[in-house]
């Protein structure tokens, strides 16, 4: 494989893991630029990269033949095409949609009779307060505590 290949492929699989397993899209395309950088190098971090980029052409190949083998277009296009003609002769895509709406238009006619996202809001805002002064004297008995501890040891020194 070229070197474009190795890094686009390193970069897929950098890329990837970080989204897989920290689901944080801006580290993830951090990973995949460091590993695409990373095959650039000449010492092991590179050499590893370039095995990494490897190894994704390689399983990007065996995926390809293993589509190919079991026919997984065809396959899906069939389903689609099912998909979409039972959707036509039932309209379950328009069901769902009316469901949709219908059960949104419900939940706002409740709202309005109970007023629940007014105080869901109100006691938000009361354990935000209660949090906030519940900090707030954590705060001040810490920093009491700080200064009687620092007077002890200013008096400990002097002696």
């Amino acid at each position: 494989a070229g070197w474009k290949q190795q890094a686009a492929s390193a970069a897929a699989v950098g890329g990837t893991a970080g989204l897989l397993v920290l689901h944080a899209p801006f580290v993830a395309a951090a990973m995949a630029v460091g590993a695409a950088y990373a095959t650039t190098r000449q010492d092991k971090v590179g050499t590893t990269a370039r095995s990494v980029g490897d190894a994704g052409l390689a399983a990007a190949d065996a995926a390809k033949d293993f589509a190919k083998e079991h026919h997984l277009r065809e396959r899906i296009d069939g389903v689609l095409e099912k998909a979409q003609a039972v959707d036509s002769q039932y309209r379950v895509s328009e069901k769902a949609q009316a469901v949709a709406a219908a059960s949104v238009n419900r939940l706002q006619e409740f709202d309005q009779q109970h007023h629940v996202s007014t105080k869901v809001g109100k006691g938000l805002v009361k354990a935000t307060a209660t949090a906030a002064s519940a900090t707030a004297s954590l705060a001040t008995w810490a920093a009491s505590r700080g200064r009687r501890d620092g007077s002890a040891d200013a008096a400990a020194a002097k002696r």
